[in-house]
């Protein structure tokens, strides 16, 4: 017996995916203020998001503008830090986003991501991008839709 795909449509995710009883649920969403075109994944349940991812998200798609005014200033000092930025490239608030592709997001199923960790009930969700010159993915992790930390895995 082979594996079936069904998919669901959730607000603020859109149309989302899973393969037989899976509780991994796949899609692609826009944000604008941080970007288009982000692969999602969401380890919810059988049925879809939680109620807590759902809202989560909902917190983060609210935030986005303020989540990258807070995020920008962390990135660009974890990336001078820990990057081979090109010599020919100082990072500012005013470019570090052009060097910066969306790639995933992952709305995890608690409060616990691999940099941190919220308070009980609160979901942890991480924000993935590829920067141009390194092959790590950068991440800005939030708990509830606020910023926490930028890590790379």
């Amino acid at each position: 017996m082979g594996m079936f795909s069904h998919s669901v449509i959730v607000d603020p995710f859109g149309k989302l995916s899973a393969d037989g009883k899976s509780k991994v649920w796949e899609g692609s969403v826009d944000i604008t203020a941080l970007g288009q075109d982000f692969f999602i994944r969401i380890f919810g349940d059988e049925a879809g998001p939680s109620q807590n991812q759902t809202h989560a998200f909902s917190q983060l798609l609210a935030n986005a503008v303020d989540l990258k005014q807070k995020s920008t200033a962390p990135i660009i000092n974890y990336l001078n830090k820990f990057s081979e930025t090109p010599q020919n490239i100082t990072l500012s608030a005013l470019n570090v986003w052009q060097y910066l592709t969306p790639s995933f997001i992952e709305v995890h199923e608690s409060n616990e991501y691999s940099a941190g960790q919220g308070k009980e009930g609160e979901i942890a969700i991480s924000i993935g991008f590829e920067v141009e010159w390194e092959n790590v993915l950068l991440q800005i992790g939030t708990i509830d839709g606020k910023f926490d930390a930028i890590y790379t895995e």
